[in-house]
């Protein structure tokens, strides 16, 4: 009986690839809840206002990546994510803040939605003239 070497060692790879731990990465992306906004009840054209956007952050491991703030006309929705990267996260639910500036550029109602923790959406209005 002859004694294939190429078959053997690569029976011989299968078996300590199946037999090796995986390598956990524990990375997530999420679309955090937003806690609150506070939006001032009026601006005036070209003024810059800061919108402060509070969202929940669930353990330790979680980092800000981005506001996603998207538009359909004059109503702006915002959607903050965050990475969530590590295996082992202190147990800490905090809240966490980030600005979004905004400069209207025609008078008019503005609306600013988020997805609030209820599950619903919650809106805030921004009248410019």
């Amino acid at each position: 009986m002859k004694f294939n070497f190429g078959i053997s060692i690569f029976f011989l790879s299968i078996l300590i690839g199946a037999c090796s731990p995986k390598a956990d990465t524990c990375i997530s992306n999420e679309t955090a809840i937003v806690d609150s906004i506070y939006v001032p009840s009026t601006a005036t054209i070209n003024q810059t206002i800061s919108i402060p956007v509070y969202y929940e952050v669930h353990n330790g491991c979680g980092v800000f990546q981005e506001l996603q703030v998207s538009n359909l006309g004059n109503t702006y929705t915002f959607q903050p994510k965050v990475k969530y990267e590590g295996c082992q996260c202190t147990m800490v639910f905090f809240i966490n803040k980030t600005d979004y500036s905004f400069k209207p550029i025609a008078s008019g109602t503005y609306y600013f939605r988020y997805f609030n923790k209820n599950s619903f959406y919650s809106i805030d209005t921004l009248q410019v003239n």
